[in-house]
């Protein structure tokens, strides 16, 4: 389980991100991890690793019917688990951002989220006749909810209480409970099955026999009999009364993560898929014909649902399919009429074994009639190979292509991402957006073509778990990137020397529609008015008393006292007023505390409501507010020391100290160490050398050229362009700054040498 870190007063480390998306993501970004369909209003419901639940059509009246009917989007992580409770009315999903959220299933909107998982939360378990839901997951606890108290919690009446059952070791992977709440069984890497009576708590035994995980559990109507999938490849059938395994299918060559039956009494039909992708279907009371191959999915099948009985025999029954591609599959179930297309696992060998010959207690028999399957002839097909009796899906959901690989571009700004189906586009995370589709090239080709010699120190962290671009921001990193506007797209009209913070700008972007800031950057206008003002009066005045104090101000005169604090003020002030950036208003931002468990998720324009301006308040960390809200940012600009020296073939005087360290900001551009090369080293007067080398030994950039807040565009000077600077024998570019020296050319942690020359 994550542990979960706090600061000195506290409260907990939290971090932000927002994910780079569609308005509408209509189809399936990633995998599928559940489905659940409602026969009564003919609706099938996907979670996605997207984070999104869908609802679609089951029924389509022809190939041209648009399936999608609607989005539930409120979890941040995949959604791995999902139940329909209460007739259908309600609906309950389990989530890795460890919630469990409880929807109006009719309308669409979650009701109330429950919190008290504190891992990833994989498996649900439902009662019907007591509507009870079960909930499992990596914290390896079990806790047991009623559904009814659940959907009457309200934003003011909204505490629950909940029942758990202790004694799982291990993280549980899947769940079962039968029809009247008074079984409950647990499948985990512990390899085995445990058992519990849900009503009272109690743990009544373990079933052993697995040699892998245990990933997918079904349970009868009376709670007599389990069957179990597991990653070690076998479906195994097992009496609760006989405490044992009474049968073993071995159908599958890879892990079995999905099981469906037709009747949950007798498990007369059963389904089994997985890693192999092979939907089986096998009748354990036949013993004529055991099992036929139904279909075969091109990527490993996550979970079955079976549709509704068919009316005609013309409208076959459906399975239908979620695996780890996005699109959803039904294919007709179809009996074949040709006993001898068997399934067969590794040519022979295939089929079910009963283990044990009885001990039985009654009813908690075996209800399988006939031994084991010594063989089973392979279904025979031109190539060989087993051949499924439905080749075709007769319904077919498709899927979004979900984003692969990416690279951060050097100015770390763009991301140059290729999806699923080679596709390649480019991100800008400032504005949240997609800003070109590049179609199918070869990625790393585009990368190297796009390579700067630009260094711009890391600032955000990418995701790609939801199959799109998910932006973290992180209080320790959040604000290290400081680049000058003439460097930035979209500043063009700013001071080319303006300092920009890409964090600052992106939350002051991301919470512009929250009340606070809107109320935050009126009181900023109305002082930027009167510091206008102010600034106005002062020159007023100085004006006219200019010709009086004309011959007593020095060259360099600056404004003093308020007319001078009226003037800084003003600039910042319109830095963080002017809306650079705009993201787009559906972008969701996310709250996680540091172990990744979700606090809270608002899009850009619902930050604008009184319910979620009041949770941002309360749960945003404090140097967002203060980015936000007060435009202060937590990290301070980076000194870089380096060294002035001759370059050897240059035939100049070496100064006397050449050792005098000099200190400037990590943006200070090779440009202006060339200008003071030229003015202060290399004295215009050539045979003035000893005057040079005063220069020399008290030229500092601290106080001349560290200044963050110039506000003059430099201007090459004629005898600049006469100098060559180098670093590492490499010639320097004037447009370079010093980070991209340092971490491009020096790599080194040590002080910087520069040597300079006169051009030739």
């Amino acid at each position: 389980m994550h542990q979960r870190r706090e600061n000195a007063s506290g409260r907990k480390k939290m971090q932000i991100s927002y994910v780079i998306r569609n308005a509408t993501e209509k189809y399936n970004r990633s995998g599928i991890n559940a489905l659940q369909l409602d026969p009564a209003t003919n609706r099938l419901y996907s979670a996605g690793r997207d984070s999104i639940i869908r609802i679609w059509h089951s029924k389509l009246e022809n190939e041209k019917t648009d399936p999608y009917i609607a989005s539930m989007e409120h979890h941040t992580d995949w959604v791995n688990d999902v139940i329909l409770c209460c007739g259908g009315k309600t609906f309950i999903s389990a989530s890795s951002d460890t919630t469990v959220k409880v929807w109006n299933a009719h309308r669409g909107f979650c009701m109330s989220t429950l919190r008290t998982h504190k891992d990833y939360v994989k498996a649900l378990a439902y009662a019907r006749h007591k509507e009870q839901v079960a909930s499992g997951g990596f914290d390896k606890q079990i806790f047991i909810w009623d559904v009814n108290t659940l959907t009457a919690l309200t934003s003011t009446r909204n505490t629950v209480t909940t029942s758990n059952v202790n004694g799982s070791k291990c993280s549980i992977y899947s769940l079962a409970m039968n029809e009247s709440g008074s079984v409950l069984v647990a499948g985990s890497t512990e390899r085995v099955l445990r058992i519990w009576d849900p009503r009272t708590g109690e743990k009544h035994r373990k079933l052993k026999g697995h040699t892998d995980n245990v990933k997918a559990l079904l349970i009868n109507n009376d709670g007599t009999q389990i069957l179990s999938g597991s990653s070690d490849g076998t479906v195994r059938l097992w009496s609760i009364g006989q405490q044992r395994c009474i049968a073993t299918l071995r159908v599958h060559d890879e892990g079995v993560w999905a099981l469906a039956a037709d009747d949950l009494q007798s498990f007369s039909t059963i389904y089994s898929s997985g890693r192999d992708g092979r939907v089986v279907s096998t009748d354990i009371c036949d013993p004529d014909f055991p099992n036929y191959l139904v279909c075969r999915e091109d990527y490993p099948v996550l979970r079955l649902q079976l549709g509704g009985v068919s009316k005609t025999p013309q409208e076959p029954r459906l399975i239908y399919c979620a695996t780890t591609n996005s699109a959803i599959n039904g294919w007709p179930i179809h009996k074949p009429e040709d006993t001898s297309t068997h399934v067969n696992k590794n040519g022979g060998g295939g089929g079910i074994m009963i283990d044990g010959s009885g001990g039985g207690h009654g009813d908690e028999s075996p209800r399988v009639s006939f031994i084991t399957l010594e063989s089973s002839p392979a279904t025979t097909t031109t190539g060989g190979v087993e051949c499924p009796v439905a080749l075709q899906p007769l319904y077919s959901i498709p899927g979004s292509p979900c984003i692969v690989q990416y690279k951060v571009m050097q100015d770390k700004r763009f991301i140059l991402a290729q999806d699923s189906e080679n596709k390649v586009a480019l991100y800008d995370v400032l504005t949240a957006r997609k800003v070109e589709d590049l179609g199918e090239i070869d990625f790393e080709e585009e990368v190297l073509k796009r390579e700067k010699m630009i260094y711009v120190p890391n600032w955000f962290a990418v995701d790609i778990k939801l199959g799109c671009l998910a932006i973290r921001l992180d209080e320790s990193d959040c604000f290290s990137a400081w680049v000058t506007a003439k460097d930035v797209e979209g500043f063009h009209d700013a001071d080319p020397v303006t300092k920009i913070n890409y964090g600052g700008v992106l939350l002051h972007a991301l919470l512009e529609h929250w009340p606070i800031t809107q109320k935050a950057a009126q009181r900023k206008n109305d002082e930027l008015e009167t510091h206008d003002s102010i600034a106005s009066h002062s020159d007023d005045k100085s004006t006219t008393s200019s010709s009086a104090e004309e011959s007593l101000a020095p060259p360099d005169h600056h404004l003093t006292s308020s007319a001078a604090a009226a003037s800084a003020v003003s600039e910042e002030l319109k830095f963080f007023q002017k809306p650079f950036f705009k993201v787009p208003e559906h972008t969701p931002i996310i709250i996680t505390e540091m172990s990744g468990r979700t606090v809270l998720r608002v899009t850009s324009l619902d930050a604008s409501g009184k319910t979620e301006s009041i949770q941002l308040r309360d749960n945003l960390p404090s140097w967002v507010t203060q980015a936000v809200v007060e435009n202060k940012v937590t990290s301070q600009f980076v000194k870089i020391s380096f060294f002035l020296q001759p370059h050897p073939s240059s035939g100049l005087k070496v100064p006397k100290s050449t050792s005098c360290k000099l200190l400037a900001t990590d943006m200070l551009t090779i440009a202006k160490v060339m200008e003071h090369v030229s003015e202060k080293i290399l004295s215009t007067n050539p045979n003035s050398a000893q005057q040079a080398d005063t220069d020399a030994t008290s030229a500092s950039f601290s106080t001349d050229y560290g200044n963050i807040c110039d506000s003059q565009h430099h201007a090459r000077t004629e005898e600049e362009g006469k100098i060559e600077l180098y670093c590492n024998e490499q010639l320097l570019d004037p447009d370079w700054n010093l980070r991209t020296v340092k971490h491009l050319v020096w790599k080194s942690t040590s002080d910087l040498i520069f040597l300079y020359r006169l051009r030739s």
